[in-house]
């Protein structure tokens, strides 16, 4: 389990993270173009699916599997976008209100590589998909706190992820 400390509203931080679960490149720097598309399957979420293209037209298809605006949670699936084995990548997230002006974003990446993945290579994919959902949560963090502006991007800290295509 993660988390990093926001100072806003929590609600503000929900209706971009939950609400707004389909366009992360408002927030997200390192994200070119993004969508929510297909109908909502949960009630009450904003949008089933999203579609999110990183730089070297990295593209990343997410699935909400539960949703609660009461609870300021989530729960999402990777369906494609890391281009070495998997199994599942499952992302939950939560908000929690500390306060009427700051708020917790709490997060655990649950991660099954393939069975065949060497140990140490298990490691360093492992540590790359959570540093891709550390650095999308402080994109976050850092749209809302500095008044709706986007991080220059980086495309440096988003090249990790090239160093596992095949």
């Amino acid at each position: 389990m993660e988390e990093i400390v926001i100072q806003v509203n929590a609600n503000n931080v929900w209706d971009y993270l939950g609400e707004g679960f389909g366009d992360i490149a408002v927030y997200d720097s390192n994200v070119i173009e993004s969508i929510g598309f297909s109908p909502p399957i949960l009630m009450n979420a904003p949008s089933d699916k999203r579609r999110a293209i990183y730089p070297e037209n990295y593209e990343y298809i997410e699935r909400l599997i539960q949703f609660s605006s009461e609870s300021r949670s989530l729960a999402f699936i990777n369906l494609r976008g890391f281009s070495f084995p998997y199994k599942k990548i499952e992302v939950s997230v939560k908000v929690i209100s500390l306060d009427k002006n700051v708020s917790i974003l709490r997060w655990k990446v649950d991660i099954k590589l393939t069975f065949w993945t060497f140990f140490y290579i298990k490691q360093q994919y492992s540590k790359a998909i959570r540093k891709h959902y550390r650095t999308q949560f402080a994109e976050l963090k850092y749209y809302l706190e500095n008044d709706k502006q986007k991080r220059s991007s980086n495309v440096s800290d988003y090249n990790f992820m090239l160093l596992f295509d095949y």
